[in-house]
């Protein structure tokens, strides 16, 4: 394993790594994004509590099963994408930005969006097991946010989503969508 004691790892610091398989970072660390991207073999991962933007930062780490967030992240565009093996979806308080975040993660069967996201587009595409799915009261933006989830039964939307193009494609199984007011 490795563990990260520095102020920032800079864009792409692990990238390709394919025998790191766990990863924590520091306290000081503020910045992950691109970090550990295509790190096939990381199994574990642990940000610290200052990370502010993990973009991309997990990309493609197809054995990612344990992935734990600071509580004070506002990016995690494409964080998880790909992570086959992720089963949980936490996306907390501070976090706005969520676009293509869990998109082919096929563990997770459940998911909740933290309060202040605004654009969930493609957060969710492709996650064949997702079951049900609760966005925040904040989201205005849903493009293709469920975009094949093959196994969504219920989708609760917040009050203030203008825009859903193709959100719900291909979610043969959907029985419960509730949107807006």
């Amino acid at each position: 394993g490795f563990n990260a004691l520095g102020a920032a790892l800079t864009m792409a610091t692990f990238e390709n790594c394919t025998n790191l398989t766990t990863a924590v970072c520091g306290p000081n660390v503020i910045s992950m994004s691109n970090t550990y991207k295509d790190c096939t073999n990381l199994t574990t991962a642990v940000c610290g509590p200052k990370v502010t933007d993990m973009s991309n930062a997990y990309y493609n780490c197809i054995n990612l099963t344990t992935a734990v967030c600071g509580p004070n992240v506002t990016n995690m565009f494409a964080t998880y994408y790909g992570c086959d093996k992720i089963t949980t979806a936490v996306i907390g308080d501070k976090v706005t930005d969520v676009r293509y975040t869990y998109s082919g993660c096929n563990g997770i069967t459940t998911a909740v969006c933290g309060p202040n996201v605004t654009s969930f587009n493609n957060t969710f595409s492709s996650c064949y097991n997702l079951t049900t799915a609760v966005c925040g009261n904040n989201v205005i933006e849903m493009l293709n946010t469920y975009n094949f989830c093959n196994s969504l039964t219920t989708a609760v939307c917040g009050p203030n989503v203008t825009t859903m193009d193709g959100t719900y494609h291909g979610c043969h199984n959907l029985t419960t969508a509730v949107c807006g007011n």
